[in-house]
């Protein structure tokens, strides 16, 4: 009670509203130009993005994903473009593996990254052994911890994490996403 009393005080759920929600909820308006199939897709993908987010830098994250204490002022110091950067790299990798795993993906994960991110989205295609695939995932979540600027890196903690929580997300997600499209 005390730390969720600490976090409305200090501003820690407001800045999160602020600057997170409002981002994903401009995805997922820009998710609804697509066709049904491509709509699914993208709004799973953005589930993952959005679970590992919480995960690491959200007001609830788990203090136990890291070596480091990851304070309430470091979150609120994470803003709009930033946030903006870490979605479009966690939309990358999961994009990547889903597609590694379902070629029929490729197009969608494609046209879906681009129209949100405004870039180019590059198919990494050399990461079908499990030693490349695992070597990827753990230097996919380095480049996140950077890119979130709070989580410091090298920590066996979070690498070790980072690669059970994504591949948990992802296999979620693709069940998710086979679910709804036949």
């Amino acid at each position: 009670m005390i730390a969720y009393l600490s976090k409305v005080l200090t501003g820690t759920y407001a800045h999160w509203n602020e600057n997170h929600t409002s981002l994903t909820d401009k995805y997922m308006f820009g998710f609804e130009k697509y066709d049904p199939n491509t709509t699914i897709i993208a709004k799973f993908i953005l589930v993952g993005c959005v679970r590992l987010m919480n995960y690491y830098v959200g007001p609830d994250r788990d203090k136990k994903l890291t070596s480091t204490k990851i304070t309430n002022k470091q979150i609120r110091s994470i803003n709009t473009s930033e946030y903006h950067k870490i979605y479009k790299h966690l939309f990358s990798i999961i994009s990547n593996i889903l597609c590694l795993r379902n070629p029929n993906l490729e197009e969608k994960c494609k046209i879906i990254f681009e129209n949100t991110f405004g870039e180019k989205f590059y198919l990494v295609k050399d990461i079908n052994e499990k030693e490349k695939l695992k070597s990827y995932i753990f230097q996919q979540g380095e480049k996140f911890a950077q890119s979130t600027k709070i989580i410091k890196i090298p920590d066996p903690i979070f690498a070790y994490s980072f690669f059970t929580l994504l591949t948990t997300i992802i296999k979620d997600v693709e069940s998710q996403i086979n679910s709804y499209i036949k």
